[in-house]
């Protein structure tokens, strides 16, 4: 695994937060990981797949299949794993196979891909947060996602799901301190 895929995310500033991710080319095969609905869904979260600026986009989760084997949901997150979670989007930027973002609640999420030889450099970058605890809550969440996702591009074997979850946000706390 390359060591830039451990990296915690870095704070652009109070309601920035932007996570950098070295993946197992070609770039077509990471776009389909971002924007193909079955594969997002391995990773993240599955829902609708609209890729035209402007459409609106459903974004359903179900954390608990991310969790391999046997994971006690930590009580912290009993409500973030139940079945098929939707929240909405509008998808505000799509240039493929290099760009794709939406307005996610106060939020943007942009996915910036970069062919760099036989590997893609990814760069996400949420911002617009509306809040410190936002930006706390978002990062352990992206962290774990995005460890998720090296995972299955990597075909290497994930971590727990729920008990790194829980590390990166303490981590993420002693980073960037707490919310006020």
């Amino acid at each position: 695994m390359n060591p830039l895929n451990q990296d915690h995310g870095t704070l652009v500033n109070s309601a920035e937060v932007r996570f950098v991710r070295m993946l197992p080319g070609p770039v077509e095969r990471v776009w389909e990981f971002i924007t193909d609905v079955d594969k997002r869904s391995q990773w993240f979260c599955g829902g609708t797949a609209e890729k035209k600026p402007g459409a609106p986009m459903k974004l359903t989760f179900n954390n608990k299949t991310l969790a391999p084997g046997p994971e006690e949901v930590p009580e912290k997150y009993k409500s973030h794993a139940a079945d098929d979670i939707e929240t909405d989007a509008v998808v505000t930027r799509c240039e493929p196979p290099k760009l794709y973002a939406f307005q996610w609640g106060e939020g943007e999420v942009i996915f910036e891909l970069e062919p760099q030889g036989d590997k893609v450099k990814l760069t996400l970058t949420h911002r617009n947060l509306p809040n410190h605890k936002e930006v706390l809550d978002v990062s352990g969440g992206w962290h774990i996602h995005l460890t998720v996702l090296v995972a299955k591009l990597e075909g290497s074997q994930q971590p727990p799901f729920w008990s790194t979850l829980m590390r990166l946000e303490d981590e993420y706390l002693k980073l960037f301190g707490p919310a006020a």
